[in-house]
């Protein structure tokens, strides 16, 4: 496979703020290379989602949408994926980029499950952690245009983020997923979008467990 250009990579690894406020807790020896300083001692103060996991992914989320699927809604299909992930820590995260012919309307889907670290948590429990905790702040508000709640999918789903950047985070049992979809479109619109993709993923992702 030919190597896929970091502005490629970058453009579909989509810096929100849910991930971050999940692993930044994570202490320097279990948290990958890519994480942020922690935040838990700072209550309220929320850090940047660092760029996608470059490691090996414990779970293939790739095949958690077809080629058709996707041209169904984004209006093309994948001409290649590229799966990361990392797991060693309190979180294990896989992530699939889907590749779209057109850049800017690539895509990614990220599962977040237990990690196999000694610290590992329950993601379910970060869940509410993260989105129980007060409204946005002026600190957090750098890192979020955004924090709606989307009714009608999975267990609790929230987007985070702004239209170009931004995705629907969704709760499923003992895992979450994030849902980006590349386009011009406004929030409204990608949240549509991300809840249709969404739909498609869940069943599939809770049949493997």
């Amino acid at each position: 496979m030919r190597k896929i250009p970091t502005w490629t990579i970058k453009r579909v690894s989509v810096a929100g703020l849910f991930l971050a406020a999940t692993l930044a807790s994570c202490s320097k020896r279990d948290t990958p290379a890519s994480s942020v300083e922690s935040t838990a001692d700072r209550p309220g103060e929320v850090a940047a989602e660092p760029d996608a996991p470059t490691g090996t992914a414990a779970f293939d989320a790739c095949k958690l949408l077809s080629n058709e699927e996707i041209a169904s809604i984004q209006g093309e299909a994948p001409a290649r994926t590229q799966l990361v992930g990392e797991s060693s820590g309190q979180l294990s995260v896989s992530q699939c980029n889907f590749l779209l012919p057109s850049g800017s309307n690539s895509m990614a889907v990220r599962v977040i499950e237990r990690g196999n670290g000694p610290s590992a948590r329950d993601p379910k429990e970060v869940w509410h952690e993260t989105f129980q905790r007060p409204a946005l702040d002026a600190a957090s508000a750098r890192y979020a245009k955004k924090h709606e709640k989307v009714e009608g999918v999975g267990e609790e789903a929230f987007w985070l983020g702004n239209a170009k950047s931004g995705g629907l985070h969704v709760l499923t049992g003992n895992r979450y997923i994030r849902v980006n979809a590349g386009g011009q479109e406004e929030i409204p619109a990608k949240i549509e979008k991300c809840s249709k993709l969404a739909e498609l993923i869940l069943p599939r992702l809770n049949a493997e467990k």
